[in-house]
């Protein structure tokens, strides 16, 4: 910003004063550990699926024969967007923002400019990557400056499905869910609460309470049964334990408070039964380390609702109460992760004026007395494995 320090004239004098958001922003990014971060080599990155259906079969003592099966495959596609950004100012306002003689101060702005854009496209990748998790159970990721990237996963379903089939090529084998919410059945947990206005209603679904507030107990529990639910994930030929490996909890600000008391805790009150008011405490504290549970990546991203219910009593935002559970493991050793961002062109900034050079661009900002400045990078998001990343969706639905 620029700060007057004379307004008697019609041309001040003036000093530059840095205040720069956006450089705390992006000293503040962790999207690293729920998103793989792959290098990219040209305008379309192609990765294959190979299905894991390998079986074995027993010939007996003497041998016999051999069952032959084909390769099966399933393609990814992510395709590189340019992300720009320019600044022109005027050679006048260069100029009169000096200071001693000299244009230093002109210079500062023009810096400063580029500091800013350059703090934001680091949070870029953040960006783009809270974006997947927020429309994750849509085929397409609209971003704000009006681009699209598509969210389809090899299987053909969103990131978020209710029917991730464990093998898109034998689809009788079975399906499971990485998007909760609403109910329970047989093969899917529901919304699962950690904290918040949640309270269970007579048919014992979570729904918004506005005078509720979930327990650590119930969190606790709540975690318990998310995690059952992903050992109930087979390989492609519909046997093996895939043996998923969920230690990281991602959610919003909101949620912090109620999700380090969780991993935190050392004991815990319990009740003594279903439906009882009596009961005691339950030592925890050893359960969080053999399960391996790391902090949990808190994106204040998702503390600004896009998602608004009305219910009954006004409206309330609850997107902020959605949260993700992440195999952060297993993300970082596959080649391809939950969501994908790649690197093709680092951020690169050029700075044009009428005494930078030769050619046309310098010769246009020299009749038009001005001086600027143009950065460029290249990068992609895409899906990739849906079954590192599950998603705990709190009710939108009016409660009456």
């Amino acid at each position: 910003m620029l700060e007057q320090i004379t307004i008697n004239k019609i041309r001040t004098a003036c000093h530059f004063k840095r205040i720069n958001t956006y450089a705390k922003i992006a000293r503040n990014l962790n999207y690293q550990r729920f998103v793989k971060v792959l290098e990219s080599d040209t305008l379309e990155e192609h990765f294959f699926h190979l299905l894991e259906a390998q079986k074995l079969r027993d010939w007996g003592p003497d041998g016999g024969g051999v069952d032959l099966s084909d390769l099966v495959l399933a393609e990814s596609i992510f395709v590189n967007h340019f992300h720009k950004w320019g600044i022109e100012i005027s050679e006048g306002k260069f100029k009169d923002t000096q200071s001693g003689g000299n244009v230093i101060q002109g210079i500062n702005l023009m810096s400063e400019a580029v500091s800013q854009a350059t703090a934001k496209v680091a949070r870029l990748p953040q960006e783009l990557a809270v974006g997947a998790l927020r429309q994750g159970t849509t085929l397409v990721l609209n971003t704000t400056n009006g681009n699209s990237y598509p969210l389809k996963c090899f299987d053909g379903q969103a990131l978020f499905s209710t029917a991730h089939p464990f093998n898109y090529k034998a689809t009788g084998l079975g399906t499971y869910s990485n998007y909760h919410k609403g109910k329970a059945s047989t093969t899917d947990c529901g919304f699962l609460p950690l904290g918040g206005p949640f309270a269970k209603d007579g048919n014992g679904i979570w729904q918004y309470s506005a005078s509720a507030d979930v327990s650590i107990e119930d969190g606790w529990n709540n975690l318990w049964l998310a995690i059952a639910q992903k050992a109930t994930m087979v390989m492609a030929d519909g046997e093996t334990p895939r043996y998923m490996d969920p230690t990281t909890i991602v959610a919003s600000k909101r949620l912090q408070k109620q999700i380090d008391r969780i991993l935190d805790a050392k004991v815990i009150a319990a009740h003594a039964g279903s439906g009882s008011t009596g009961g005691g405490s339950m030592d925890i504290e050893g359960s969080i380390k053999r399960l391996g549970f790391k902090g949990p990546v808190i994106l204040q991203e998702l503390d600004s609702a896009k998602d608004l219910a009305t219910y009954t009593g006004g409206t309330v935002a609850i997107e902020p109460w959605d949260w993700y559970l992440e195999c952060e493991g297993d993300n970082a050793e596959s080649e391809l992760g939950a969501i994908n961002i790649g690197m093709r062109e680092p951020w690169q900034v050029q700075i044009y004026g009428d005494a930078t050079g030769s050619g046309s661009p310098q010769y246009e900002l020299a009749r038009k007395d001005a001086v600027a400045a143009v950065g460029q990078t290249r990068i992609f998001v895409g899906v990739g494995e849906p079954s590192f990343i599950d998603k705990f969706e709190a009710p939108r639905a009016t409660v009456t």
